[in-house]
This record gives structure tokens, C-alpha cells and sequence, in this order.
């Protein structure tokens, strides 16, 4: 049965050709209104859920900060942080990869994010965004939130149970599209991976916030990952830890790192300090990234590099490596 699925579903996109730049897009909307005008019933009362192309996410640092952190630096503390955690579900580059000159590899795999905040709403549009595959199609609901994300190659449906966001996988040929222009998991199919996003008992009067991920079903096995977000006098932290096995534990730990922001006097501003370490075969941790950032911010929130201290370099990116 999945077989028979999977040729039809090749015949339906197997005479796209997929050139690159701009034609990747104008070949992968026209692929996606193709799928939008027949899945449109005749005469509805109500028009139907729409998918929609968004594209990948920008940097944060390019935007102003809001009047609320500009309340804050005028007090003489620290912009709080907003620390990002990217769920990729391939190392393939799935059925296309091409290059753009501002940034580098595209591929039509989706990974996503978990963008994290010490005062983010936990809930599924306050905490779960796409960010890269070239195509993406996303339907939100009501409230912004994502509900489902689909590519060429996968169908994500993203749910959220009280203390639990879960987004699963399955392959696109094993869905097919409701009347109501949704995606729908064909009897049979089986869940390809699984992410969960739970939050642990918050802290407030210790001004800490720990959220943790899981990541099941994919080729390395059980991923986990752990962010701690710490307020305290005038210094705001986060810190992650990586692990690798089905439990946070210590012999389980593959990385970790922390990112910390004080007020910079010399400013208005604020001084950033990034620090990270991967555990090496014998126990030992090695320090890959330890770098120290001022930043200087203007009335009008934008923030400006004033200068970079690199302690301990990283390790310099690749650039044929896919961006996420």
C-alpha cells in the first residue's frame, strides 16, 4: 500500500522541473496553488483553510528592541535574551539544494524553531516557527499558531496538550488533502519522528524558566535538549545542555554552553558573552567558542557591534554546509 502511494505521489510532482534562484519559487508556488484550487470544494459557506508560503526567519538582530527592553536599558539592566533552538528532521537536502548569495545553501527539508523568550507565552504560536525549506507551505490557526507544515518530501502536524507541544512527521505520500484544504494522515501510515516541547516548574522567584526538547524517531537516535533561562541583579542568562540518549543525564551530555548579557556603561548598550563546549570521548570538555561582544543601542532600539573579543575562536563554517 505504501508503495502504491509513493508512485503516485511521484507522478503527481515528477514532471516539475526545479531550476534555481527565483524559478525554485515561481515552480514551487505554482505547485503549491495547484494543490490550494483542488482541494477548494464548489459553493462553500465558509472558504477553506489556506496554506500559505512564508519565508525562513531573519535574524533578530536586525530588528529594533521594543519599548519594554528600552525601559530597561534606560534602568541600567540588560535586554533580556531570546535564545533560539533549531530542530532540523534531515541531514539529506532533500529533492533540491541551491544557492543564494546572501545566505548561503537553501534545500527543501524543513527544520524548525523553538524561539525562546524568559517571557514567552508557552504555546504553540508563542514558541514554534518554521525556518528553512524552500516552499514550505504553513496553515495557522486563529490564534497564529502553526498546525500543519508541508513540503514535497513531509507533513508536519504540530498539537499542543496542556504542558506538551508535540510536532510529528510523516511522509508527504502517506497524507493526502481534505475538502477542507487540510492535510490528513492516510489509514496505515506510520509517524516518521516526533518532537516534544515540555516546560518544567517554573521558578519566578528565583527568575528561572527551563524549557526541554525531545527529539524521537530520527537516524541518531533520542536527541534532548534543555534551556535555562536565569534573571538576577543585572545580568540575564541562558543555558543549554545537548544530550544524547532517551534521559538528561550526565553521561548522556554532548555539549553545552551559555549566554550571558550585563549592561555596558559605555553605551547605551549592553556586553554579550558566549561561551560553548562539546564533551570529547574521554569525559573532558573542550571549550569551542568563548567570544565577548559590545553592543551599542540607539534611540531607536536598533543595536550596533561595537567590538568582538574572541577568546577561543569557532570553528569556521563550511560553505557548502546547509544553513539552518
Amino acid at each position: 500500500m505504501g508503495s502504491e502511494r509513493f508512485q503516485k505521489y511521484f507522478r503527481l510532482v515528477g514532471g516539475l522541473r526545479v531550476g534555481h534562484g527565483c524559478g525554485v519559487k515561481r515552480a514551487l508556488t505554482g505547485l503549491a496553488l495547484s494543490v490550494l484550487i483542488v482541494a477548494s470544494p464548489a459553493g462553500a459557506a465558509e472558504p477553506p483553510a489556506r496554506f500559505v508560503i512564508e519565508p525562513s526567519c531573519v535574524d533578530d538582530t536586525s530588528k529594533p528592541f521594543d519599548a519594554g527592553e528600552m525601559q530597561r536599558l534606560a534602568a541600567g539592566m540588560p535586554p533580556r535574551l531570546m535564545s533560539v533552538c533549531t530542530v532540523s528532521f534531515h541531514e539529506e537536502p532533500g529533492f533540491f539544494t541551491y544557492r543564494c548569495r546572501k545566505d548561503g545553501n537553501h534545500h527543501s527539508n524543513a527544520s524548525f524553531q523553538f524561539k525562546f523568550t524568559q517571557q514567552a507565552k508557552f504555546s504553540v504560536a508563542g514558541l514554534f516557527l518554521p525556518k528553512e525549506a524552500e516552499g514550505m507551505r504553513v496553515l495557522r490557526g486563529p490564534d497564529g499558531g502553526i498546525q500543519q507544515v508541508v513540503t514535497m518530501k513531509n507533513c508536519f502536524f504540530i498539537s499542543q496538550d496542556k504542558d506538551l507541544i508535540a510536532s510529528e512527521r510523516y511522509l508527504a505520500y502517506d497524507c493526502e488533502t481534505t475538502p477542507e484544504g487540510w492535510m490528513k494522515v492516510l489509514p496505515g501510515a506510520v509517524c516518521a519522528s516526533r518532537s516534544e516541547l515540555r516546560e518544567q516548574a517554573p521558578d519566578p522567584a528565583k527568575g528561572i524558566r527551563t524549557f526541554e526538547i525531545k527529539v524521537l524517531g530520527e537516524k541518531k537516535g533520542t536527541l534532548i535538549f534543555v534551556l535555562e533561562f536565569q534573571e538576577t541583579k543585572g545580568r540575564v542568562q541562558v543555558a543549554s545542555h545537548n544530550y544524547g540518549g532517551d534521559k538528561p543525564s550526565p553521561e548522556n551530555l554532548t555539549s553545552q554552553g551559555t549566554l550571558q548579557r550585563v549592561f555596558w556603561k559605555e553605551g547605551p548598550g549592553y556586553r554579550q558573552i558566549t561561551k560553548n563546549e562539546v564533551r570529547e570521548p574521554d569525559g573532558t570538555l573542550r571549550i569551542t567558542e568563548h567570544t565577548i561582544t559590545n553592543w551599542r543601542v540607539d534611540k531607536q532600539g536598533y543595536r550596533h557591534l561595537v567590538d568582538t573579543q574572541k577568546l577561543v575562536a569557532p570553528p569556521e563554517r563550511d560553505a557548502d554546509d546547509p544553513v539552518h
